[in-house]
């Protein structure tokens, strides 16, 4: 009887500790959910001037959460442009 409560409170604690572990894999559902866009456009009215638009866009949705542009002959944060 002693074997059979022993096996039974371990098998309790494997079903237990499992379905904790199979809880924790869970995300929040964010993981993949926005998708970012570039554009290069070189401005014709100005020498060797180019513009980088950047568009984020929530893909569950299909909303446009953020709109940018940078400057990409002075702003470094997309280093050299080869002309």
């Amino acid at each position: 009887m002693k074997s059979y409560v022993q096996g039974l409170i371990t098998g309790g604690v494997f079903v237990f500790a499992f379905m904790v572990l199979i809880g924790a894999s869970s995300n929040d559902g964010e993981v993949g959910r926005y998708q970012i866009s570039t554009q290069l456009q070189h401005q014709h009215n100005y020498l060797a001037r180019f513009r980088m638009y950047e568009t984020t866009i929530d893909t569950k949705t299909g909303e446009i959460t953020k709109r940018n542009w940078v400057d990409a002959e002075t702003d470094n944060k997309y280093g050299a442009i080869n002309k």
